[in-house]
């Protein structure tokens, strides 16, 4: 009966950790054509590109657009660019404070009402359809940006003629374990999608900072259209199966954002972003999330039976926990390298072990009916 045991437990771990290398593999590939590119550097000779808009769409946020409308006033970018805020049915108060804050701006910013139903798609159609410029880079409102954010952005996209760019976000955490976790989790999030994109094979992207010709966006925006958000993943999906649509990555170009300080809040926004991945177009997407979920269940779930009923084999699910630790690492460390966040490894080892178990919650409070919120307000 042991040896049964062991065999089938063997067998699961084993099935899912060679799944799941293959993955980490593909992944090394793409980090490696990606730093060897960041090697090579981008011509930045003071590039300029004609009809630059920058949207920033905003819900609830008035606290936080002060510093990203001070960040904006502060680029280096010797070229022209108009700015367009559009808001997202906000409240009375925050809509207040955000005229105050665009009055009080030094920028020349043009605000905007979504008339459409409420949800960051929707705002962001509302908006997309009624510029003239060509070329948006499209920011969410709690966002920070370094001073050579546009030059680099525009130098990328004048040097690779790309249509859609991939800029990096990274997130500040605060001195608790839920916002270090947090700013960790998104670390990899930001690998996996950066990586995969330097194979052009690109499958996430971040609406917080990405940039995109006004006509890719209105090509591809019924794709995903039942959902609320996820217009950044959906679009980059939908544009690498069109053939005709080229996506560069720039990590170069980065942004900053404040990981989340409770766990309610941290978990909420990672369910909200993983509940739409059924409805991705690409294959290879769900395939690379089905890789990833397969693993981690597999260990918990060997975990919490072992614990109870085969205590002498909890040893073998320690050892795979041990291996993905150690194949995780040194393609996260080579990213935070890269993208100068060589702090968020700190704490690893609790980081790799509290991983499988907050994808494991992830993907229960995915699929249990419940009325599913962010930011106060219920989403699709």
């Amino acid at each position: 009966m042991a040896f049964v045991v062991i065999m089938g437990l063997s067998t699961l771990l084993l099935t899912a950790f060679l799944a799941y290398v293959n993955l980490i593999l593909v992944l090394r590939r793409g980090l490696n054509r990606l730093k060897n590119r960041h090697q090579s550097g981008l011509d930045a000779s003071d590039s300029i590109l004609e009809g630059l808009t920058v949207l920033i769409t905003h819900y609830n946020d008035s606290e936080k657009i002060p510093d990203l409308l001070q960040s904006l006033s502060r680029q280096n970018y010797t070229g022209s660019f108009n700015t367009y805020v559009v808001d997202d049915h906000s409240a009375p108060a925050h809509l207040q404070a955000l005229e105050a804050s665009l009055k009080g701006s030094s920028l020349k910013t043009h605000l905007m009402q979504n008339e459409l139903r409420p949800g960051k798609k929707n705002a962001l159609e509302y908006a997309i359809s009624r510029l003239k410029e060509t070329f948006i880079v499209q920011l969410d409102a709690d966002v920070v940006l370094k001073a050579d954010f546009l030059s680099v952005l525009v130098s990328a996209k004048v040097n690779t003629k790309a249509d859609i760019l991939l800029a990096l976000v990274k997130m500040k955490a605060a001195n608790s374990f839920i916002s270090r976790f947090a700013a960790f989790e998104f670390l990899s999030l930001q690998m996996s999608g950066m990586a995969l994109a330097a194979l052009e094979r690109p499958i996430m992207a971040n609406g917080a900072a990405m940039a995109y010709h006004s006509a890719t966006w209105m090509r591809f925006k019924e794709v995903g259209r039942k959902w609320d958000s996820g217009d950044d993943s959906f679009l980059v999906q939908a544009a690498r199966r069109a053939k005709d649509v080229k996506i560069v990555a720039v990590p170069e170009a980065n942004v900053s954002t404040n990981a989340p300080l409770s766990f309610q809040s941290f978990i909420s926004q990672r369910v909200r972003w993983g509940a739409k991945s059924v409805a991705y177009p690409s294959f290879f997407a769900k395939s690379v999330a089905l890789s990833v979920a397969f693993l981690n269940i597999s260990l918990v779930g060997s975990l919490l039976w072992t614990s109870f009923f085969s205590w002498s084999n909890v040893w073998l699910v320690s050892l795979f926990f041990f291996l993905k630790a150690v194949v995780d690492y040194p393609l996260l460390r080579n990213f935070a390298r890269l993208s100068n966040q060589t702090n968020l490894l700190r704490g690893y080892a609790a980081a790799a072990i509290f991983y499988p178990f907050y994808i494991s919650m992830s993907l229960w409070l995915m699929v249990i009916p419940s009325q599913k919120k962010w930011k106060g307000r219920e989403y699709r």
